[in-house]
This record gives structure tokens, C-alpha cells and sequence, in this order.
């Protein structure tokens, strides 16, 4: 009430006239202060409509367009409680760098709101702000609100660039966040747990990951549910990483459509036999502890993206690359991390770095990352200028190895 009070004051100072939104912060002690107003809708104002039923958007407009706002504060029914998460193309675990590429499949979740503009197919570029999306959900009170909240955004299917989905699930399931005493401190004091991969059945995505990469994800696929009963049971040694983890798995065909999986490294001890039954081009049924579990997947260069238990995994098949392929541990060059413009270059060829020193700037989706030299030594080679727009992965800079530029 009060705050609503000052920002009444704060508008009817000013003679404004529209839609506006004032923001303050609050203290331990209840105190409130001002932080700015911003003269339009917020990207919060879902809430607002939830707990009023008023299309804020439309009132927004009829204003802009002269007509009466239509409606008076004491016309004004609060019912409820209403929540909203951002979902943005950004990786938690990378210090919540930008995102760009293909979404190659995404699906509204069932039952919940969902502000969007996306479908399978659609490009996410790096030119704008990483929020991709908003799930908005609302409940009898905060608590019902933010249990449907994880629901929502656990059936949101978003197969392609990484998303803040799991970030965004552990911060509405820690005590804290669910005691609603979270601050602003909340995200730097619980990193670590809010943008960690959830470590429950590791086994399951593993055979899981397993089983696709033979059935539908592996270019290099010996064995298909198609094929499997016509070819020899002998069993075949799988590799794999699963969420940059490198794994391997004994495969053999037992039937038609059924494979038993041997777990080794890290996950070994586990033998379990699988069914895996195509349910379209894009989506299988798989047999899983007992009871049998629908993933949807999604090939994209090389690699498989699944959905299990509401969480994202992205495997690839290593089984055919040349043994100890891995590049020495600091080549030198130094890659993008993200789709974006190069807005500043730092350094010059012939120049001699030290290890940390700034190379070159990327500029996406409102964020700057400055790619940093991984060791000392003497530039080779920039290889991008300013303004010049780079894809993720693509070599920006080249340094001689600290022993050859001795």
C-alpha cells in the first residue's frame, strides 16, 4: 500500500500521463527505497495481470490511444498469487554467457502460461536480449504458485541452445528461495548449488544417452531398433560424453528392439536391458526402471539432445574418433565463448601476453566477455577485428606456446 502510495506521488508530480512502473527495493526492516521509474509496462507485468484478470497491454495501449483508462483502484480484485521466470539462452554454468543457434525443438508447456515468440526451427540470435521466454504461473498462495512454477518449466521443451531452465528449477526448489527469504545476496551466496546439474540418477541419463546414441543419435551407429535382430549378438564397446562427461558403455542386441547396457567409466556396476521403441521422428519410448519414460530428442551438428525427468542432456558419440585425439592443454588459441560482435581487440601480432591479459571483446545479447590470453607468450595472429560479427567456437586470436616464443 505504501509503496503504491509513493508511486502514486511520484507520477502525479510529474503531470504523467500512461503506463509506468516504479521500482524500489525493501529492507529487513520493512523500509523501502526508490530505485527508478520506467516509463512502460515492466517485463514482470504478467504477475499483475494474473492476480487482477486486467490485460495491462491492451489498457496500455487504449491510453497511448486517448481513450479513459475505464477503471478506478477501487474497482481493482486481488485474487491469489502469481510467479514468473525468465527463461533466457544463457549458460549458468559459464557465468551465464549468452547462448545463440538453432532451437531445434521447442514445445509449450501444458497448462501453464508461456510469453513467447519461438518454434521448432527458430533461430535465436545473439543481437538481442538473452530472454527467449517467460512461464508465468499462479496459485492460491506463493507456495502453490512456485510448485507450479517448476512444473511449467520442467515441461517446456527447449532442445538447442542452453537454457537457464535447471538454474531457474534449483532456485525455486532451495529452502531459502521457498521460505521466501531470499535478497538479493540469494544467487551469489548459492551458486554453486543453483547452477549445479542435478545429481540424481546419473545412471538413468547415462543408459538413456546410451540407447539413443545406438537407436537414433549416432552417425556412426552399428545397431538401429530397425535393424538389431538381423545383426550378430556380440557386444560393442560404446563412447560417449554426456553433459561433457566422458563415458562408455557395453551395447549387445538381445531382440528386436531391446539392447542390454553395461555402464563402465564413471558410472560403472549397472546392467540394465533396454527397449527403445520409436514414437515418431523426433520422440521415443524407452523402458526405464521399471516403467517406461518418453523422450523427446533432437540431433543438431554431431550432437543428441534429450529431455529426461524434466532435465536437458546433450550427448555425442566418440566412439569412432582417433584414440588420444585431445589437443595439447593450452593450444594457444584462444575461441569464442559465445555468437557475437567483436567490440574491442586488445592485443597485436608480434606482441608479447601474459597469461590472464585481455585479448579480444564480444559483445551479445546486452552482455560483454573478454576472452583472456590462457598463457604467455607471443601473439601469432588476431584474427578478427572490431565490429566484425563471430559464431561461437570460431578462433579469435593464435599465441605461440610459452616455449616457442622463449
Amino acid at each position: 500500500g505504501a509503496m503504491g502510495a509513493a508511486a502514486l506521488r511520484a507520477a502525479g508530480s510529474l503531470g504523467y500521463e500512461g503506463a509506468g512502473t516504479v521500482e524500489f527495493l525493501l529492507d529487513a526492516e520493512k523500509r523501502f527505497y526508490f530505485i527508478e521509474m520506467n516509463t512502460r509496462l515492466q517485463v514482470e507485468h504478467t504477475v499483475t495481470e494474473e492476480i487482477t484478470g486486467l490485460d495491462l497491454v491492451e489498457l496500455q495501449l487504449r491510453v497511448a490511444a486517448g481513450e479513459p483508462l475505464g477503471i478506478e483502484q477501487k474497482n481493482l480484485r486481488f485474487a491469489g498469487h502469481a510467479m514468473q521466470a525468465r527463461v533466457c539462452s544463457e549458460d549458468p554454468q559459464s557465468g551465464f554467457l549468452p547462448q545463440g543457434g538453432r532451437m531445434q525443438r521447442w514445445q509449450p508447456p501444458a497448462g501453464t502460461r508461456l510469453e513467447h515468440a519461438l518454434e521448432s526451427g527458430a533461430l535465436v540470435a545473439p543481437n538481442y536480449d538473452s530472454m527467449i521466454a517467460k512461464v508465468v504461473a499462479k496459485g492460491r498462495d506463493r507456495d502453490e504458485a512456485r510448485r507450479r512454477l517448476i512444473m511449467g518449466l520442467e515441461d517446456l521443451l527447449a532442445l538447442g541452445p542452453i537454457t537457464n531452465q535447471t538454474f531457474l528449477v534449483n532456485c525455486l526448489r532451495h529452502p531459502v528461495f521457498a521460505a521466501g527469504a531470499a535478497t538479493t545476496a540469494f544467487i551469489d551466496d548459492a551458486l554453486a548449488v543453483l547452477t549445479a546439474q542435478p545429481a540424481a540418477r546419473p545412471h538413468s541419463a547415462a543408459v538413456v544417452a546410451a540407447a539413443l546414441l545406438q537407436a537414433v543419435g549416432s552417425p556412426h551407429a552399428a545397431v538401429t531398433t530397425a535393424t538389431a535382430g538381423l545383426l550378430p549378438r556380440q557386444p560393442r564397446r560404446w563412447e560417449f560424453t554426456l553433459d561433457g562427461t566422458a563415458c562408455v558403455a557395453t551395447l549387445q542386441a538381445v531382440g528386436a528392439q531391446t539392447t542390454q547396457i553395461q555402464l563402465e567409466a564413471p558410472l560403472g556396476g549397472l546392467i540394465q536391458q533396454v527397449t527403445v521403441q520409436r514414437l515418431g521422428a523426433d520422440r521415443v519410448r524407452i523402458d526405464l526402471e521399471g516403467h517406461g519414460v518418453e523422450v523427446p530428442f533432437a540431433l543438431a551438428e554431431g550432437e543428441l539432445l534429450f529431455r529426461l525427468f524434466g532435465q536437458v542432456h546433450r550427448a555425442c558419440d566418440r566412439s569412432l574418433e582417433p584414440a588420444k585425439r585431445e589437443q595439447v592443454a593450452q593450444d594457444g588459441r584462444i575461441r569464442a565463448s559465445m555468437a557475437g560482435r567483436v567490440v574491442a581487440v586488445h592485443a597485436s601480432a608480434g606482441e608479447h601476453v601474459t597469461r590472464g591479459q585481455a585479448i579480444v571483446t564480444i559483445e551479445a545479447m546486452k552482455i560483454e566477455h573478454t576472452h583472456l590470453a590462457p598463457v604467455e607468450g607471443r601473439v601469432l595472429a588476431v584474427l578478427v577485428e572490431a565490429q566484425q560479427q563471430v559464431a561461437l567456437r570460431q578462433v579469435l586470436a593464435e599465441l605461440a606456446p610459452p616455449q616457442a616464443s622463449a
